[in-house]
């Protein structure tokens, strides 16, 4: 037996033990995940959320939903995460990306930009900000990005 599938053994008898153990629901749905099995996935995540809802996991089932190729729902959820909470950072920068894969840019520069509110310093942001910008001809907004995220981890081979 493969290691994911004792994971996904071991999530599943805490499930069976405690069925409002939100933790052991998460874990089984990133084993899924990592297993491809997307709709498995999903179906946890969405029981998770009946529990107990949260930013978080709306987030993340809308991940998994973009890996479904499935943005409707992805939308759906990073909109319902950012409602629920709107000083979730991910929330936002999910939707962002959604849109950029859209080639909707200036709507993907509003989320990304509102993550960075929320987080100014996460170097994901700023470069996914500063491609943005590069995207739509904002040469010194770009630089003035790149550059933050070079200080924020000047190590790092981007």
């Amino acid at each position: 037996m493969g290691k994911f599938q004792q994971a996904w053994m071991q999530f599943t008898g805490a499930f069976n033990i405690n069925s409002s153990y939100i933790a052991a629901l998460e874990g089984r749905a990133i084993v899924s995940l990592q297993m491809s099995s997307f709709y498995a996935s999903i179906l946890d995540l969405s029981k998770a959320i009946q529990i107990n809802a949260s930013a978080e996991l709306l987030t993340n089932r809308g991940v998994v939903y973009q890996f479904m190729k499935d943005n409707v729902n992805a939308m759906k959820d990073f909109q319902g995460a950012m409602r629920l909470d709107s000083t979730f950072p991910l929330a936002y920068f999910n939707a962002a990306n959604l849109y950029f894969g859209q080639r909707q840019f200036h709507r993907a520069l509003d989320y990304y930009t509102n993550a960075l509110k929320l987080e100014p310093n996460d170097e994901s942001f700023l470069l996914n900000r500063a491609i943005t910008h590069v995207i739509l001809g904002h040469s010194n907004e770009a630089l003035e990005d790149f550059n933050k995220a070079a200080l924020q981890s000047p190590h790092c081979a981007h």
